[in-house]
């Protein structure tokens, strides 16, 4: 954690999955309160899932763009979806574009997520490191839905969308210093 290039890798990881868990806990809530019946809340979200199936494509954007603007774009794009979603008063189509298009940033972080720590860490430490790297996975299971539950004391649910949207904006930004060899 003394390594500042380490740390965003991290951070990347963290927030990726952290992202992830609002969206399973509360899209659903979302689109139940948009007047989506609930019958059809699990068709949308496993639609929404299936995009994970175009990851080869996302692989080839990356590789296009590079590692390093992909995630940054990645993140940018979730985090104003999310934003908007928490501040818009939307209808189901609106509600339904902007978490298709945010999950299309988290997906793409999915797949090319940790590849920052893979690049940044040397074949000697990978080992040790890889076990400290994958405590993120723990972290954001049990900090999300804690922090989740405090915004909750102090803001409606929108309000946990557009801190989600403020943070992934955040640490899209804080991916800009990420070393070249990341690419």
């Amino acid at each position: 954690f003394s390594n500042p290039h380490m740390r965003i890798a991290y951070l990347i990881a963290v927030t990726r999955s952290s992202a992830w868990v609002v969206f399973f806990i509360y899209a659903p809530v979302y689109l139940i309160n948009l007047g989506v019946d609930t019958q059809y809340v699990g068709f949308v979200m496993g639609a929404i899932i299936s995009i994970l199936f175009f990851s080869s494509y996302f692989a080839q954007l990356a590789t296009y763009l590079g590692i390093r603007k992909a995630i940054f774009y990645s993140f940018l794009i979730s985090g104003i979806c999310f934003f908007l979603i928490g501040i818009i008063p939307t209808n189901i189509f609106l509600g339904i574009i902007l978490l298709v298009l945010a999950t299309l940033g988290i997906d793409m972080l999915d797949i090319i997520g940790n590849i920052p720590f893979m690049r940044m860490v040397t074949p000697k430490v990978r080992t040790e490191m890889t076990t400290v790297f994958s405590t993120w996975r723990e972290l954001s299971l049990a900090l999300t839905p804690g922090l989740s539950a405090l915004i909750l004391t102090i803001a409606s649910m929108s309000g946990i969308f557009a801190i989600l949207g403020v943070t992934l904006i955040v640490v899209a930004f804080s991916t800009k210093k990420m070393p070249l060899r990341v690419d």
